[in-house]
């Protein structure tokens, strides 16, 4: 039997939606279903050639019995790896004051009949034990987990960077009892994504009103991140934003002018084919257009895409007191959103209907992006 012991620093809140809880922090059915997954895709090689690659780790596999349920189809989806995980060890627990209405990033809490409000919840660090009677997959484990945690948040609203954990300052771990080390550059090489950005993440007590510093520090933290993500689909301060830009470049005209043409009576010159490019960084489906005084819904004309999360995702390490990089990078975008119809309507009536592109590649986006940045207080750079 092997057994795992590691400790993990974290950098940003998670969004517990129970935070009433009795040491409400990072959930153990969280963090080990994303870990099987990560190790089932990298470790063993999944995304290229899944059935083949499943007799590399059948056998570690809940379930498995040999000649009686070996088979791929045996399993389906769910593949969970033998081992047991838990949380412990946690050091300086606080749940936050309940997350105020306007922290960027963060809208889970707004309407009057919200009682079910989530918490952020701040440790200093947490311990992540694994025990498995396979030794090979805590081999693998160890291995793998510095690249996993990279990609990797918890909680609500991850992919904007809430829930970032990563390995101790000290790089050390605990296997069968002895105490073990990364090498530093190997951690190193891990601690990237394809793009990065320095914050400092200064505030002003009169806009923060909280007591609590480290809300105070993520508050700018996250105010920063926010503003460099509606500068990709939203606005920018004194240039149109980036998927406009983008979207012009490739011979399209983004769904903002179309539907202002079309709902706001705005003359505005349309030379290419409009698409829905905008909402394949994370769709909105209803927009409340403040300045014109409607509000804009977009419904998938079979029903079935409801949502899609930004393919954009933020991993913040604090680097120091009041300073973070923010590694970032785009992901690929399921191809089950490309090429799809909606029905565009302005305060529930209306006939447009606008497709999402038939092509849409996040790194040629992002490209674009880091060419184009004219912000000289964001300093974005290729990890």
């Amino acid at each position: 039997m092997s057994k795992l012991r590691i400790t993990l620093r974290q950098h940003t809140p998670l969004i517990h939606f129970q935070p009433e809880q009795q040491g409400a922090i990072l959930r153990a059915t969280e963090f080990k279903p994303k870990l099987d997954r990560f190790l089932i895709n990298y470790a063993f090689g999944n995304n290229e050639k899944p059935k083949e690659n499943f007799e590399r780790y059948k056998k570690y596999l809940v379930g498995y019995k040999k000649n009686v349920r070996d088979k791929y189809e045996d399993f389906q989806d769910k593949k969970a790896f033998n081992y047991k995980l838990r949380i412990c060890n946690v050091v300086k627990l606080k749940s936050s004051c309940e997350i105020q209405k306007d922290f960027p990033l963060y809208f889970g809490n707004m309407g009057k009949n919200n009682f079910n409000r989530s918490k952020f919840v701040f440790c200093d660090t947490l311990d992540v034990e694994l025990i498995s009677f396979h030794n090979e997959i805590i081999d693998k484990i160890i291995k793998w987990l510095p690249g996993f945690l990279m990609k990797t948040n918890f909680g609500q609203r991850q992919s904007k960077g809430f829930g970032s954990f990563y390995i101790n300052d000290l790089n050390e771990y605990f296997y069968n009892g002895s105490k073990k080390k990364y090498e530093k550059d190997e951690v190193e090489k891990c601690k990237k994504l394809k793009h990065r950005f320095e914050v400092k993440a200064t505030y002003d007590d009169k806009i923060i009103k909280s007591k609590d510093e480290k809300y105070k520090e993520q508050y700018a933290l996250f105010e920063q991140i926010n503003e460099f993500y509606m500068s990709l689909r939203s606005k920018l301060k004194k240039q149109d934003p980036y998927i406009k830009g983008y979207a012009l470049e490739n011979k399209m005209t983004w769904d903002k002018d179309k539907i202002k043409s079309e709902y706001a009576n705005k003359k505005i010159e349309l030379n290419y084919p409009a698409y829905l490019i905008k909402d394949l960084l994370g769709l909105s489906v209803m927009e409340k257009w403040h300045k014109q005084g409607f509000t804009i819904t977009k419904t998938h004309i079979n029903g079935e895409i409801e949502r899609f999360q930004s393919p954009i995702f933020f991993k913040p390490i604090r680097k120091s007191q009041n300073k973070f990089i923010v590694y970032f990078e785009g992901r690929d975008i399921p191809k089950q959103f490309l090429d799809q119809a909606f029905n565009i309507k302005k305060d529930g009536s209306g006939d447009l209907q606008l497709k999402t592109p038939k092509n849409f590649n996040i790194d040629d986006f992002m490209k674009y992006v880091i060419k184009n940045n004219k912000d000289k207080s964001l300093k974005i750079e290729l990890s």
